[in-house]
């Protein structure tokens, strides 16, 4: 394995819960070498939060005190030489549950493909119902995942809005 490859595999951002609270805590692993981090992060909107971090060892940390309707969060970073970790253009973005407490990763990719397993449920009219279940879950999530506008992110949003609307189209008789 090149040494390439190894950065991207252990670079990124994570996310946790701080004990006995509903804080969270991002953890940075740079894929470049860097003095600072700063972590953007959004709830819901295209408004956009910013926090240094602590560094600690190889890696840099922040704890984030999050809204108590927090259902996602979207997080990117910015380094101490202007350079930015987007995730690729896609944000670092998680799903969040206070109670029961969990943190789950998702994607626009991820939403895509749980659209096309619905249309494809709905057009054989087989599992109807796991069809609705993957729709509401989507239209959820597409109305409150953060984004950057006039970015791409924000063109793959709105199509998955549009062929979400679509899809529903097709339960109707």
């Amino acid at each position: 394995m090149n040494m390439l490859m190894i950065i991207v595999l252990i670079s990124g951002v994570d996310l946790f819960f701080v004990e006995k609270t509903s804080d969270l805590m991002v953890k940075v692993s740079p894929s470049i070498k860097t003095k600072q981090v700063t972590i953007c992060y959004s709830f819901r909107t295209t408004t956009w939060d910013t926090v240094g971090t602590i560094k600690e060892d190889n890696r840099f940390s922040v704890v984030i005190h999050p809204p108590e309707s927090l259902k996602v969060i979207g997080v990117y970073c910015l380094y101490d030489n202007n350079a930015i970790d987007d995730n690729g253009g896609q944000l670092y973005l998680f799903e969040v549950s206070t109670s029961p407490r969990f943190i789950s990763r998702i994607s626009l990719d991820h939403l895509s493909t749980m659209l096309a397993q619905a249309r494809k449920k709905i057009v054989s009219k087989t599992h109807i119902d796991e069809a609705v279940f993957l729709l509401d879950y989507v239209r959820s999530m597409i109305g409150v995942i953060p984004y950057i506008t006039e970015t791409n992110q924000e063109f793959e949003i709105h199509t998955l809005q549009s062929e979400l609307n679509t899809i529903y189209q097709l339960l109707s008789p």
